[in-house]
């Protein structure tokens, strides 16, 4: 589970750059969200459950790997 929940990120972050003209930008905007969303909601006293994030970001990582092509996470979905 920690493998794939740091992964996921990765992928998705590589997707972003790849499909917004390689913008640096874009990609800092991501992983500020995710770090902000992280401090928001601390886990002491909250209802902040990591497992939640986690799920969410592999349904988007596995959902940008099958539609869009696996080994450039470049191209758009290809119709045939």
């Amino acid at each position: 589970m920690a493998m794939s929940g740091h992964c996921s990120p990765k992928v998705l972050m590589v997707w972003i750059y790849n499909n917004t003209g390689r913008s640096i930008l874009a990609m800092i905007l991501f992983h500020a969200m995710i770090n902000q969303s992280e401090m928001m909601f601390p886990n002491l006293g909250s209802h902040y459950d990591p497992f939640l994030p986690f799920v969410t970001m592999t349904v988007m990582a596995v959902i940008v790997v099958f539609l869009w092509d696996g080994k450039t996470l470049a191209a758009g979905r290809r119709w045939k």
